[in-house]
C-alpha cells in the first residue's frame, strides 16, 4: 500500500495593506495615493464639510447616525455646497433619496420597476397596535413583509 501524499498546500494570498481598514478609509487613502495632484481630507460633520473649501465633494459614506435631525443637517450641507459652487458627488438629492428606504421604494413603484411587497408605515402608525396582517393570497396564511418607516 502507497501512502497517501496531500498535495502541497497553496501559499496564503498575500495580505492586503487595507486589511484591517474601515472600507471608506481604505477608499480615501488609495485615492489619496492614485491621484496626489488632489487634496483628500475627511470630514467626520456636516459642519467641518461646511468649513471646507474644495472644488469637489465626493461623498464616499458617513456613519449610521442616531437621530433625524443629522441626517437633515447632513443633506442641507450638501444643498449648501451646490449652491456655493461646489460640485458634490453624488448630488445632495441623490443622497437624500437613497438614505430613505420608503422614497426610494416609492420612487421605485411609480417608475413602473417591480419591488418586493412592503408596507410602509408613517410615524403614526408606529404607535397604534398592529390590527390586520398582510396576507400572500395563499392559503390564508399571512406574512411578514419588509418594512420602511417614513420620517
Amino acid at each position: 500500500r502507497r501512502a497517501r501524499t496531500s498535495a502541497a498546500a497553496a501559499p496564503p494570498p498575500a495580505a492586503s495593506r487595507w486589511a484591517g481598514r474601515q472600507s471608506d478609509e481604505a477608499i480615501v487613502a488609495c485615492v489619496g495615493e492614485r491621484f496626489a495632484e488632489l487634496e483628500v481630507c475627511v470630514a467626520r460633520t456636516p459642519e467641518e464639510l461646511l468649513r471646507s473649501n474644495a472644488e469637489a465633494v465626493v461623498v464616499i459614506s458617513y456613519l449610521t447616525q442616531t437621530s433625524f435631525a443629522w441626517y437633515a443637517r447632513f443633506f442641507d450641507a450638501l444643498r449648501e455646497l451646490e449652491a456655493r459652487g461646489t460640485k458634490v458627488y453624488p448630488s445632495a438629492a441623490f443622497k437624500q433619496l437613497v438614505s430613505s428606504k420608503a422614497d426610494y421604494l416609492l420612487l421605485l413603484e411609480r417608475t413602473g420597476l417591480p419591488v418586493c411587497p412592503t408596507r410602509l408605515l408613517g410615524q403614526a402608525a408606529l404607535t397604534e397596535p398592529a390590527t390586520s396582517s398582510a396576507t400572500d393570497g395563499s392559503a390564508g396564511g399571512s406574512r411578514a413583509d419588509p418594512v420602511a418607516l417614513e420620517a
